[in-house]
């Protein structure tokens, strides 16, 4: 199976209620990519380390400077071998 062929779906049920909302700023990002890396393959654990993982992001603002997102896409690349997929820009319908 290739990337190109996944879809990916959410269901909710219409009651359901967020019970707290974060911004995550370029120190909280930072901070955050070697646990997210671990927790990723962690909850993936069937996928071998040799495979690459793809972790899809909703592309809204918000997540840092620039350099920062560069930062964190980077070091999950190196050392957890998974890609970030960004969804489309200015996409409401696509956030999960």
């Amino acid at each position: 199976m290739r990337i190109e062929d996944a879809t990916v779906k959410v269901r909710m049920d219409v009651d359901y209620k967020v019970q707290k909302d974060y911004s995550c700023d370029s120190e909280c990002m930072l901070s955050a990519m070697d646990r997210v890396g671990d927790g990723v393959r962690k909850a993936h654990s069937w996928v071998p380390m040799t495979s690459q993982i793809y972790l899809v992001m909703d592309n809204a603002g918000g997540h840092g400077t620039d350099e920062a997102v560069e930062e964190c896409k980077n070091e999950l690349k190196d050392k957890h071998d998974i890609e970030i997929l960004y969804q489309i820009p200015r996409s409401p319908c696509c956030n999960l």
